[in-house]
């Protein structure tokens, strides 16, 4: 299969960040550089129907190899992808469940659906 210009192939960087993923991409990666990326910035990443929100470490050397995405284990556990596979970096999706923490932190009550419906995101990761 012959990457697109939104994939890379996937890069072990062999770290352990416990259960929050990450992905390490070269500031000079073009899929990167075409999104308008940003160190810290929440991306989606998916591959043969999987897809994960991880956040984003730009590499300023040789760390991460060009026209890779280095992923941390957990990234690599919860894609079920290995080294060189393809994985697809975009724009994180909209979280709709994201408005209703805001509108509880800004004092407004929420109705047990709301409620469940904000569980629900967090244990989906």
């Amino acid at each position: 299969m012959v990457a697109s210009s939104s994939q890379l192939r996937v890069f072990k960087m062999g770290i352990n960040t416990h259960q929050e993923p990450v992905v390490y991409m070269r500031g000079d990666c073009d899929v990167c550089l075409s999104e308008g990326f940003a160190a810290s910035s929440r991306v989606g990443i998916s591959s043969q129907g999987r897809s994960i929100i991880a956040t984003l470490n730009i590499s300023s050397d040789e760390t991460v190899p060009k026209g890779y995405a280095g992923l941390s284990d957990i990234a690599i556990e919860r894609l079920g992808v290995a080294p060189s596979d393809l994985v697809s970096v975009h724009h994180a999706p909209y979280i709709e469940s994201l408005s209703l923490v805001r509108r509880k932190v800004f004092g407004h009550s929420l109705l047990p659906a709301e409620m469940a419906r904000i569980v629900s995101d967090i244990s989906a990761h």
